[in-house]
């Protein structure tokens, strides 16, 4: 049985998540100290967590321009890498 303080910061970070997928200004949260907390708080490593947050948006992605028949110029997922390297 996991420990209700785990789940409600898992839960945190999920709703974080979330807003950062809907927007812009939220996205930037993942790469502020406060993300690096609830990661803390949550158990998890916050680097694993924005490389599945950017390969989950980058499927996104892919999945609507197929869906509409425009090609993907390719430099999404290859920016982000260097820009985690950096951090």
């Amino acid at each position: 049985m996991q420990q209700p303080t785990l789940v409600l910061w898992r839960s945190v970070l999920l709703a974080g998540l979330d807003d950062a997928r809907r927007s812009e200004a939220g996205e930037e949260w993942i790469w502020s100290r406060d993300f690096e907390l609830v990661c803390m708080f949550a158990r998890v490593d916050p680097g694993a967590v924005r490389c599945a947050f950017y390969r989950q948006m980058d499927k996104a992605a892919d999945s609507v321009a197929a869906k509409v028949g425009i090609p993907r110029c390719g430099h999404g997922a290859d920016t982000r890498k260097s820009v985690l390297r950096a951090t």
